[in-house]
Formats: structure tokens, sequence, C-alpha cells
């Protein structure tokens, strides 16, 4: 494909192995509202047809590539929120695929604290001699020096979750599309339930990050765009625990006790809104989404508990990507990339949210 602006070049090989609708492509790549002839010319640009992706289109790369011996020895994982309920379905994914192509694994203590983060990081590399490093970069901006630091002695950076600048290859989700699943969940649900007058919505935010931003404000975009009656009447930052995500709807609730739809960066933010509704008596009268896939989340879902959905991401692929990413750049084998769809979980997918908790045993 040419030279186009970071991040293009993906969308386009996305939208062309079937992961990306023409859509979304569009809104990404910054055309919308082009005419149709200028929108082709940049679709063409790309090597992107202005048609449908083909049906022969490439496979979306597998969780586990063909590969049996790589020269990756050690890979640091820098998710700096071990704590959370998902890190368990990360953590097998990634400890299982470390084990079979035989690859030392460094896992974050950091627990969201961005100099903690970059001080492990440099002793990744300076002291261990890690040979690549995945990243979900909690330091914004401040992470450049190190990933220049990292290449000066030879060390991949993959960026996590989302995008890095100079990094090698990235293992990422499509947010985008993740707010969309929660967006059109959460509009049937208001059309249905309160189809007249003002509906309040909360938010729970992680802001700091760029994933987070996506996930609850696109939502929240999308939502009120479809929907003008439904108004944001509060909002609580570093809510992607459940802890502080308990405490913050608690207090959102008592100030609001009109809200009918709250938005979370992920379930397990959702799990403590959950909670907090039920200490109050409002679960069965609040619609809520997270994202993530946490095993708690999706089964109260199922058995109609917890009234809402969640975009679920296949975890347990997902860590494992981390290594047999690394282990492609290191070797320079292709892909260097893998880019992972959400799963809607609702009351009426129980296979699927069976599979997803299964996965995660």
């Amino acid at each position: 494909m040419g030279d186009h602006p970071a991040g293009l070049d993906r969308w386009a090989e996305a939208y062309m192995r079937g992961q990306l609708s023409r859509r979304d492509f569009i809104r990404r790549m910054g055309i919308a509202g082009m005419s149709v002839t200028a929108i082709h010319g940049v679709l063409q640009s790309t090597g992107v047809s202005a048609q449908s992706p083909a049906a022969s289109a490439a496979p979306v790369p597998s969780a586990t590539p063909l590969k049996t011996t790589t020269g990756l020895k050690t890979l640091g994982f820098s998710h700096p929120f071990p704590g959370t309920g998902i890190y368990r379905g990360l953590r097998k994914g990634l400890r299982q695929e470390a084990e079979r192509l035989g690859v030392e694994t460094l896992e974050s203590t950091a627990e969201g604290q961005a100099d903690k983060q970059l001080g492990e990081l440099n002793t990744w590399v300076d002291t261990v001699g890690v040979d690549a490093v995945s990243i979900l970069n909690i330091n914004g901006e401040g992470l450049g020096p190190f990933v220049d630091h990292a290449h000066e002695k030879g060390v991949k950076v993959i960026g996590y979750a989302f995008d890095i600048e100079g990094q090698d290859g990235y293992n990422v989700f499509d947010n985008y599309q993740g707010a969309q699943l929660v967006a059109d969940a959460a509009i049937k649900w208001i059309n249905e339930n309160v189809p007249e007058g003002e509906v309040q919505m909360g938010l729970l935010t992680l802001d700091t990050i760029e994933v987070g931003k996506v996930r609850v404000h696109e939502a929240e975009r999308l939502i009120t765009e479809a929907i003008p009656r439904v108004k944001v009447v509060a909002s609580a930052e570093g809510t992607n625990i459940a802890g502080p995500a308990q405490e913050a709807t608690l207090s959102m609730l008592q100030g609001n006790p009109d809200i009918r739809v709250i938005i979370a960066i992920s379930d397990d933010g959702q799990m403590g809104a959950w909670q907090a509704m039920k200490q109050l008596g409002l679960e069965k009268q609040i619609w809520s989404a997270g994202y993530d896939g946490l095993e708690q989340v999706m089964q109260a879902i199922v058995d109609g508990e917890l009234l809402g959905v969640t975009a679920a991401i296949p975890l347990v692929d997902i860590g494992a990507a981390n290594v047999w990413v690394a282990a492609n750049l290191v070797d320079g084998d292709a892909p260097g990339y893998f880019a992972a769809p959400y799963l809607l979980v609702t009351k009426d997918t129980p296979e699927l949210a069976a599979q997803l908790i299964a996965d995660q045993k």
C-alpha cells in the first residue's frame, strides 16, 4: 500500500479482510462528507476497492499462527492493571503461548501508576535484556523517549490495545466497532423501554488512555446522535476498577436517581456499577454496558440478573497474540499485528458467553 498517515494502511487492511465496514473505514480515514468521486480516489490510493470487501479476502490472522520456533527469548508484557478481573484470561493466553514457543515472559506490577510503568520498562530493557515489549501505554506522549531508547537497544515495541507512536507492531481491539455494538444495544433498549421524555445517562470513564476515550465517548456520541433526548448527567473518571466504580456510581445515583443508562469503560467498572445499583435497589431499572468480557458480568447478563450487555474481546487469543506478534517481529515474519473484534454478549447469547467463559478457565 502507499505512504499514508499512521494507522490508515491498517484500516485499509482491516477493510479488505472484512473486519471493518465501509462506513467505519471512511469515518476513520476522515473522508466522510467528501464527494463520491473523491472518496473512491482515496480508497483506490490505499489499494481498497470502493465496493465491499471481496469474499476471497485474506482471513483474519489466527490467534496462534503456525510457528514452532522463534528467536524471541524474553518478552515484557506491560499491562499496568494486573489487578483487574479480565487479566486472568489475558495471562492464560500469554503464558500458554509463551510456554509453547519457549519464551520467558515478564508481567507488570505497575497497578495503574505511570511512573512505575516507565521504571519497569526501562529495567526490562536495560537490566533484564528483553527482546520485545508489549505496552498498554498509560504515559501518553511521555512514552516517546522510552520507545526511542528501546529501539536503540534493538528491542521491538508493540502497541497493546491501541497504537503507540513509533511502534513496530500492534495487538489491538477494534474499539470503534465495540462502541458501535454498545451504542446499537443501548439505542434499542431505550427505544423499547423509555420511548418518551428525557433519558439520563451516566458515564464511567478512563480518559487517560485512548481505548478508554473511544469505548465510552464514541458510544456516547452514537447514542445521543440517534436519540437526542438522551442526556449525560454525570461522569466519573478513573473507574476501570470495580471498587472505585462502585463508589462513584453510588455517588452518581444518589445525586441523579433518574439515571436509566450507564456506559462503563470496562466490565470491572460495570461490575462495580452493578454492585452500587443493587445497594440502592435499582438493578432492574438501570441498563448498563461494559467492555472486555469479565466472567462474572457475562454470567450475570445471561442469567438475567444484570440488565445490560458487554462488548467482549477474546482475552485468551489476545494474550497469546502478545507472544506470537513479538516472535514474528523478532524473526522478520508476518503478520506483525493482531486486531481483535468485539463480540456482543447479551441475555440472548448464552452459547457465546459460555464459550468465552470456558476459554478463560
